[in-house]
Formats: structure tokens, C-alpha cells, sequence
């Protein structure tokens, strides 16, 4: 057994907590616009065209635009590491747990990035094999190209879930002082942690 942390402040825990929601900040992004879509669509629904609503509905679609860049460069593979490795280099000096965490977030979220840069190339692959039965007439076959796009999809979806969840069990246990070692993290930059309280 390692030894216990020693007592960590606040303000020490919350600076690793950013560490480990920054990886997610496209998740906010995401949801955000989607919230955004939804108001637009109630107002542009509701049948007043007043001059306040026809400025609120500009602006709602100029605030989904730049929701939409940002979730779109943000899709995991980018922003989770930009923005990881950007509150770590903002709060590392802070103390060495804060460092371990920023670290162990990086490690993960390079490690999503690749595993997502290899699923998304094998994906447009399978698309690509399954394009040409679309045009075979044939209901059968074109299921199986629906199903491709699905596969993608359902992947992506369940893949961003698993990073979101990941990253509020790491906020948490950074709360309490632990080190959170991500499951399915390649050891890119090396961390060998002083201390772990669960990792």
C-alpha cells in the first residue's frame, strides 16, 4: 500500500479538478448548441415576427454558429487535448498533485485522440467499402450501408459519454486528493505518481 496524500487545500483540488473537466469542454460546447437550436426553433415557431424577436433569433443563430466551430473543433480529438494541456500548464506549478493529474488528463486524452483518429479511419473505410451497394437497388444491401452510418454514429456517441464519464469520476476523486489513473491510457509523458489515493 502507498502512503496516503498529504492534506491537499482547496484551492490545490480545485485546480486539479480543472485539470481533469478541461478535457471536456467541448462536451459544454455540444450541449450548449443544442440548447441554442432548440430556443431558435421555439422562437422562429411561436409566429411573432416583432423586431425583438427577429434580433433574438439573429442571435441565437450567430451564438449556434460559434457554438457549432468550436464543438466541431473541439470534436474530442482536438480541443480535449488543447484544453487540457492548457489548464495544466496554467495550474502545474501550483503543487505536484496538480501536476500528476494535469499529466494523467493528457495522457488519457492523447490516448482518446489516437484512438479516435484510428476508429474514424477505419469507419470511412467501411463507408467507403459499403457506399457502392447503395446504389444496387436493393433494399437488403442499402441496409448495410445505413448500418455503417449508424456504427459511426452509435460509436461516436458511446465514446464521448465514456470520456465525459471518465473525466467527472477524475474531477471527483481529485476532490478528495486521489489520482485518478484513466482506464485505457497510453503513459505518454511518463507520470509516476508520489502518491495515489485510488488510482
Amino acid at each position: 500500500m502507498t502512503e496516503s496524500p498529504p492534506e491537499l487545500s482547496s484551492d490545490i483540488r480545485r485546480s486539479a479538478v480543472w485539470c481533469h473537466l478541461g478535457g471536456v469542454l467541448w462536451a459544454a460546447c455540444f450541449f450548449a448548441n443544442g440548447l441554442v437550436v432548440v430556443i431558435a426553433r421555439a422562437l422562429n415557431h411561436s409566429g411573432s415576427q416583432t423586431s425583438g424577436s427577429t434580433v433574438a433569433t439573429f442571435l441565437l443563430g450567430l451564438t449556434q454558429v460559434l457554438l457549432s466551430v468550436f464543438s466541431l473543433l473541439s470534436f474530442p480529438m482536438l480541443s480535449s487535448v488543447l484544453t487540457s494541456w492548457i489548464v495544466w500548464r496554467i495550474y502545474r506549478d501550483r503543487h505536484s498533485f496538480v501536476d500528476q493529474s494535469g499529466r494523467l488528463v493528457l495522457n488519457f486524452q492523447l490516448s482518446a485522440a489516437l484512438y479516435s483518429i484510428i476508429a474514424l479511419v477505419l469507419w470511412v473505410f467501411l463507408v467507403l467499402m459499403t457506399c457502392g451497394v447503395m446504389f444496387t437497388g436493393s433494399d437488403a444491401l442499402n441496409g448495410v450501408f445505413v448500418g455503417a452510418l449508424m456504427l459511426g454514429g452509435v460509436g461516436a456517441g458511446a465514446w464521448m459519454l465514456f470520456q465525459v464519464i471518465t473525466a467527472i469520476v477524475g474531477a471527483t476523486k481529485a476532490w478528495r486528493g486521489q489520482l485518478y489513473k484513466y482506464p485505457l491510457a497510453f503513459n505518454f509523458l511518463g507520470v509516476e505518481p508520489e502518491f495515489d489515493g485510488d488510482c
